[in-house]
């Protein structure tokens, strides 16, 4: 089914029991294909690790679609299918408080984002993943936004180590790569941090700090180096696959070396 001014697609995340149905997320998918796509498959990855289930519903509400859903499983099962009474508070309130906006416009986002590293059984996947992507209010007061902070961080950050951010986007899909793109610059800074820390302790130690030790390369899309250290910045660029890739710099006592120093050197 195509979306219409009065119909558009919803995900739902939650999981069936015998006669209720707990929900956890339900989203508006955003209009661009590809946006879309990424927020359904975070979802899906989200609900295989979780046990649950993701469907999709073409409906005019959240509230709606919901509704189809449940009736959906009602027809299957039987018998009459309700909302588990300890669903998500914030989907709930969703529910009650949706309305479509089929408007680009840009608002802020908070995004719930799970940035642990992967524990050693899982080292070949990648320790971050958004959780959750919500519009910030944006009518009422200040004890409004407070109220829906709260809640968030009730329910996300009480028992488990994630983190929440706030960012300027036109839609749930575009809040969300923002925050992936946040993550890797942050560990773009960090490896490029490692990197002269290595090369620093490394360093002779009658070397005087105050003097040019060499000149380091390094790629701007991830902070990576590759350990060597030139005569001039000719030789570190002239030794790079892709040049126009990577940013070369001397090292010296004055070089950054902090995460926040690198992000700023990167960007």
């Amino acid at each position: 089914m195509q979306n219409t001014p009065a119909v558009r697609e919803f995900f739902i995340l939650g999981q069936a029991n015998v006669n209720t149905f707990t929900l956890w997320y339900v989203c508006a998918a955003p209009e661009d294909a590809q946006e879309s796509g990424t927020l359904f498959d975070d979802l899906a990855h989200y609900a295989t690790e979780q046990c649950s289930m993701l469907v999709t519903e073409h409906a005019a509400t959240a509230c709606e679609a919901v509704n189809h859903y449940l009736t959906t499983l009602s027809n299957e099962s039987g018998t009459p299918v309700t909302l588990h009474p300890e669903s998500n508070p914030v989907a709930l309130e969703r529910l009650r408080e949706y309305r479509p906006d089929l408007l680009k416009r840009r608002a802020r986002y908070l995004v719930v984002t799970d940035d642990r590293r992967p524990v050693e059984a899982d080292l070949f996947q990648e320790g971050f993943r958004v959780v959750h992507v919500e519009r910030e209010t944006d009518h009422g007061t200040e004890a409004a936004r407070a109220a829906q902070l709260s809640k968030l961080a009730n329910f996300y950050l009480t028992y488990q180590p994630l983190r929440m951010h706030c960012y300027t986007a036109a839609s749930r899909g575009q809040a969300a790569a923002m925050a992936r793109q946040d993550h890797a610059r942050t560990q773009a800074a960090e490896r490029m941090a490692e990197a002269v820390s290595r090369h620093l302790k490394s360093a002779p130690r009658q070397w005087r700090g105050g003097s040019v030790l060499g000149w380091v390369a390094v790629r701007i899309a991830d902070g990576r180096s590759d350990g060597q250290l030139y005569a001039d910045a000719e030789d570190a660029r002239n030794a790079q696959p892709d040049p126009r890739a990577c940013i070369v710099f001397p090292l010296t006592t004055r070089t950054p070396f902090t995460v926040d120093e690198c992000r700023t050197y990167l960007a």
